[in-house]
């Protein structure tokens, strides 16, 4: 196999002016498992951890508040661990909201086409679980691009909630657990929030196929200094925390603003850093679905190639095109001639136009030549 791309290409990939923004080419790779599974079982896995979130947040919300706050529900919300908290959950609604839309739009999609079925060949190969007819196949990009917009808010909303859900994690663990001996902070359910806040956002960013921007560090980080204005109004005019204390955390007493000021800036760098280690876990995912795959595409037809590359809503997750495919298949990709160019752009009105086409004009449709792309 075909060498990575080593650290000095991808870090002059995602230190691009354009990686500032939430915008991504290829709606796949927030609908679905960076893995070969059906769509349908990522459906239900988004739809479970959704309900899940919010049975937990609900419960996490009248249990703390009953014990520890006197029934004053507004204390549980001047916590940073609750305000990212209640953001994972709100991020795992809205994933839920969006690939179950796009999954029920395929599937219309495929069921409209039914009844030309006969006019057209019939995919022969598994679209994550289910087939398509070949027009559904062609149309479903545009189908969905009504998602695009909130895929770009969701895409900001993840990160800010797993970045800071390990930086809350880190810091519980490093430092509050031990110096706070405060009862809200230290009870079970305490320590589950502070702790499988971070196993499930590891296990998600391994399990989809949800890309990481090293830029979208700026996301967390305004999401972190939104908190810190709100601490630092709430508590500077008479608001008071848990037993009537005037703070959340007694790292954040405002009324020893450089001790304050200090722990704000430590929470800024730690963010910066944990954005660092999401990369590197989306990363070692991306490897080890390139050495998982790499036998799989070792015969990949010309055609085959043209199809993976295409970002269609039928080709697997391809973050990694550039490792899982031979090179062989990347030169005869990249190799493309003006008259096969010309026929791809006919094989393109023919799909628009609905006339005569069959599986070799969708091909022609799909294939693009490769350019050489750090996801």
């Amino acid at each position: 196999m075909e060498a990575s791309y080593s650290c000095t290409e991808c870090a002059a990939f995602e230190f691009q002016p354009e990686n500032v923004a939430p915008v991504h080419n290829n709606r796949n790779h927030f609908l679905r498992s960076q893995w070969n599974i059906p769509w349908l079982v990522y459906v239900i896995y988004r739809v479970v951890v959704a309900l899940l979130f919010t049975a937990w947040i609900l419960a996490d919300f009248f249990d703390e508040a009953g014990k520890f706050y006197k029934d004053d529900y507004a204390i549980w919300l001047v916590f940073a661990t609750n305000w990212g908290f209640l953001l994972l959950g709100v991020c795992a609604v809205m994933h839920a909201v969006i690939v179950l839309t796009a999954y029920v739009k395929s599937k219309h999609c495929v069921t409209g086409n039914q009844s030309n079925a006969s006019e057209y060949e019939l995919l022969d190969q598994d679209v994550d679980g289910f087939s398509s007819t070949l027009p559904c196949l062609m149309s479903l990009p545009e189908n969905l691009r009504g998602l695009d917009i909130p895929l770009m808010i969701f895409w900001v909303l993840y990160n800010c909630s797993a970045n800071g859900a390990l930086v809350v994690t880190t810091s519980y663990w490093t430092f509050l657990v031990t110096a706070d001996k405060a009862g809200f902070l230290i009870n079970t359910m305490s320590r589950l929030k502070h702790t499988l806040n971070t196993v499930y956002v590891v296990f998600d960013l391994l399990f989809s196929a949800t890309p990481i921007r090293i830029f979208h560090v700026i996301y967390p980080l305004f999401w972190g200094a939104i908190y810190t204005v709100f601490n630092v109004v709430y508590f500077t005019n008479n608001g008071l925390g848990p037993n009537g204390k005037p703070y959340a955390y007694y790292v954040m007493d405002w009324r020893n603003p450089l001790e304050s000021a200090l722990t704000c800036s430590i929470g800024f760098i730690l963010s910066t850093v944990m954005q660092c280690v999401l990369y590197g876990l989306y990363r070692l995912r991306l490897f080890v679905y390139a050495k998982l795959t790499h036998a799989r595409y070792d015969s990949m037809t010309l055609d085959d190639a043209g199809s993976l590359l295409s970002g269609d809503v039928g080709s697997p997750s391809d973050d990694e095109a550039d490792n899982i495919l031979p090179a062989a298949v990347r030169n005869r990709a990249a190799s493309y001639s003006s008259t096969e160019t010309m026929e791809r752009e006919t094989a393109r009105e023919k799909a628009e136009n609905g006339v005569g086409l069959e599986l070799a004009d969708v091909v022609r449709a799909q294939a693009t030549p490769y350019k050489a792309d750090i996801p």
